[in-house]
């Protein structure tokens, strides 16, 4: 996840300098065709927030702040899972979420990072709800809750989006469903039982 973070941060770098080199990176299924292969991977580079989008000071601002929260995400998974298992659920989300594009093809064609980034998150909330970030630089708020939000949102997209964004979606997410799903119905029994 740490090199994920960092490829991310120097693409960024790359496309302050020179924003038509994002064109280079795009999924293009015409073009990995006609054998221009690395896009089928080299989307997963682009980083979440595009240097264009915003102005320059406020973007590289965001960018750091991603860049560490990508540390963190890294280091806690690592913790609770080990890296075996960490880099294991990485590369399930990143095949999957190459499938969802040849499939159903991208979303968020200049957003690379987004829905890995999504993934990421939401299994790191999973496991430590209770850890605190401060919005604004101010006002404290759990991972959990914003995990909750975060899902709320990907699942209205599923409905408002139509059957190829649902599709892309939920195979992005597959591997966290086939890691949570069982971990949570667990969880609900235990409670039961000790309730009772």
């Amino acid at each position: 996840i740490r090199g994920i973070g960092i490829i991310h941060f120097f693409v960024f770098v790359l496309l302050v300098f020179n924003p038509a080199a994002g064109e280079s990176f795009l999924f293009n299924k015409t073009l990995i065709a006609k054998g221009e292969y690395w896009r089928a991977i080299s989307f997963i580079a682009l980083p979440p927030i595009p240097p264009g989008g915003w102005p320059l000071l406020l973007s590289t601002l965001l960018m750091f702040f991603i860049l560490r929260i990508t540390f963190l995400i890294n280091d806690s998974l690592e913790h609770a899972w080990g890296a075996f298992r960490t880099s294991l659920y990485v590369y399930a989300v990143l095949g999957c979420m190459i499938l969802a594009h040849f499939w159903s093809g991208p979303l968020l064609s200049v957003l690379g990072g987004v829905i890995l980034y999504e993934a990421l998150f939401i299994a790191f909330a999973t496991i430590f709800p209770n850890i605190e970030f401060r919005l604004f630089l101010v006002v404290p708020v759990k991972i959990g809750i914003l995990a909750i939000i975060l899902a709320v949102i990907t699942i209205l997209q599923c409905f408002t989006g139509g059957l190829q964004v649902a599709a892309h979606i939920l195979l992005t997410f597959f591997p966290y469903l086939a890691w949570a799903v069982p971990r949570f119905l667990k969880w609900y029994v235990m409670r039961g039982r000790t309730a009772a």
